[in-house]
């Protein structure tokens, strides 16, 4: 009987946060595993689950990018999600070290969920400092291989080689 009574309470806990993280506004992009690069834009679009809070009552949002638990990365400007799904943000190089746990929250500021104000979330994803480049790909693959007597002074006595 305790096993059908853990399974029972199991399966309310699973449903009951099931409930409290589905959101009604369903960040569509960045995906999961997708790249948003520091100082390129980065396209962000959302659909209406169509559970409620619905876009029209969840309006005016402000956005940010986050890393961690909640760590503030960059604030960007409020976006309307009830007139609009998108809108493109270019992400600070300098706002955090490259990683995979990235994610930007909308908090609204007129829906309310249980007395606080309504938050969704987008997907885990990349952000990378700075775009690619040919030549930070060269940098960072090159290595220069030489000999330590090449740089020993004491074993070369370039005094003594003169142009006459």
């Amino acid at each position: 009987m305790s096993s059908k009574l853990f399974s029972l309470v199991t399966y309310f806990i699973v449903f009951s946060l099931l409930t409290v993280v589905d959101a009604a506004l369903y960040v569509v992009t960045p995906l999961s595993g997708s790249t948003c690069r520091g100082g390129q834009p980065c396209t962000v679009t959302w659909l209406d689950n169509g559970q409620t809070p619905l876009l029209s009552a969840i309006g005016v949002t402000h956005v940010a990018l986050y890393t961690g638990t909640l760590k503030l990365v960059q604030t960007l400007p409020p976006v309307d999600v009830s007139s609009t799904l998108s809108f493109t943000f270019t992400p600070n190089p300098a706002a955090g070290p490259n990683s995979d746990a990235y994610y930007l929250a909308f908090t609204s500021t007129e829906a309310k969920v249980n007395g606080s104000d309504y938050r969704a979330y987008s997907p885990w994803f990349r952000f990378l400092r700075q775009p690619p480049s040919f030549r930070n790909e060269l940098n960072s693959r090159a290595k220069l291989a030489y000999h330590q007597s090449l740089l020993d002074r004491s074993v070369h006595d370039y005094s003594r080689n003169s142009v006459n």
